[in-house]
Parts: structure tokens; sequence; C-alpha cells
């Protein structure tokens, strides 16, 4: 199996658990707004979970944005830029993206092995368990964008200047290539 391959193997696999995470959410909101509204009591552990899942949801689905590219930009200045410096300047941008994630996973990993870590009293679960999920996404996010840093290598020498003409690199599983 190739490199991409394993890449998009681990992607439907954080997809598939994202989306259980997710249903897991929801089924907890749904509980509470019945227990609080129909049943007149109220659960209480259900707002605490609810944000550990929210935790855990964000940093894999950054990891998905970060595998296309696909988080918050504002690629205006990039791309009005002739084409030589808009790929220095994605080249420069992916790298110090990269450095962010380097600082998210050290400082996600002292977190985690740290020592300040309390126990729910509704829930039972250590925050130690919530706090891992820093540096498993920011390992994530770090794994993908070095993939995506060799794709613009690798295109940038075989002069596939199409690439770098926006900011978001073309990719053959967009939404248009799903459909029959």
């Amino acid at each position: 199996m190739q490199l991409g391959g394993l890449a998009d193997l681990l992607d439907r696999m954080i997809r598939i658990a994202t989306g259980i995470l997710m249903v897991i959410l929801v089924t907890v909101m749904v509980a509470q707004v019945f227990y609080r509204y129909v049943l007149n009591s109220s659960l209480t552990w259900s707002e605490e979970a609810a944000v550990n899942l929210m935790i855990w949801v964000v940093f894999l689905g950054s990891a998905i944005l970060v595998r296309r590219w696909e988080h918050v930009q504002i690629p205006t200045i990039v791309e009005a830029c002739p084409a030589g410096l808009r790929t220095a300047l994605i080249f420069f941008a992916r790298l110090a993206s990269m450095a962010c994630m380097v600082v998210f996973l050290w400082f996600g990993v002292e977190a985690f092995l740290g020592s300040h870590h309390a126990t729910s009293f509704t829930t039972g679960i250590s925050t130690r368990w919530i706090k891992l999920s820093i540096p498993v996404g920011a390992a994530l996010m770090l794994v993908y964008a070095t993939l995506l840093l060799l794709e613009d290598i690798i295109a940038l020498r075989s002069n596939d200047t199409k690439r770098f003409e926006t900011v978001t690199p073309p990719r053959s599983d967009s939404i248009q290539d799903l459909r029959p």
C-alpha cells in the first residue's frame, strides 16, 4: 500500500471515529433536552460529556481539514501574487502551520503527561483523557501537513504549476468526483 493509500485509510478511520463521536454527542444532548423538558429532571453528566465529546471532535475534525487544506484561510493576497511568489508564500504558510502543529503536539504531550488532572464527579473520567485529544489531533494534523508538503515538493519538481494557482491544492477526492 502506498503512502497515499495509508493516508486515505487513516482519513476514513478518523471520519468514522468523528462520526461516532458526533452521534454520541447528539444522543447525549437529545437525552438532556428530553429529561429537562419532558421529565422535568436533569442529567447531571450530560453537559460535561457533551463538552468533552466536542473537544475530541474539534481536534479530529481539524486533522480532516488539514488533509484537504480546507481550514479557515483568506487566500486573496496569496492568489493575487505572481506565480513564483505565490508558490513561496504557499510553502511558507504550510511550514508555519506545521510549526504551530509541532507546538500543539509538544504542549499537548506535556499536558497529557503532566500531573494536573482531575477526575470528574459526574462522569468519573479523568481530564487526562480529554487532554489526550490535543497531541492526537496535532500529530494527525502534522502527518497530513507533511504529506501535503511532500506532494507540493513533488509537484514543484515536476513543474506542475497548476497546483499552486490557488492556496488550496487541487484534489481528486472532491465532491464533484464523487458524483455517479
